[in-house]
């Protein structure tokens, strides 16, 4: 999925739920340049695979996403360890929807 919604700058929310991301390996700026990307809603049970992906960049400059819990966009933070369901326990960008 690399560059799949990189520079989709009007992008606002996005409806991930049912898609499965256990066969992921490269999400390279996936979300790169969204920069009104506010919510990414995913099923509650989203885990990434545990090996062999690949995520530089992912939420580049991503200024206005917003985890389900509250985590807001940290440009030190735009790597695919974010691409997880925003919790108490774990911060993250994505919303459980």
């Amino acid at each position: 999925m690399q560059f799949t919604f990189n520079a989709c700058s009007a992008l606002a929310e996005l409806d991930m739920t049912g898609f499965d991301p256990s066969s992921l390996t490269n999400v390279n700026y996936l979300f790169g340049g969204c920069s009104a990307l506010k919510t990414v809603l995913v099923d509650a049970d989203w885990t990434l695979p545990k090996s062999g992906l690949s995520g530089l960049s992912t939420f580049y400059n991503c200024k206005a996403i917003v985890g389900g819990n509250g985590t807001a966009y940290d440009s030190g933070k735009t790597g695919y360890a974010m691409m997880r369901v925003d919790t108490a326990g774990a911060a993250g960008y994505l919303t459980a929807g």
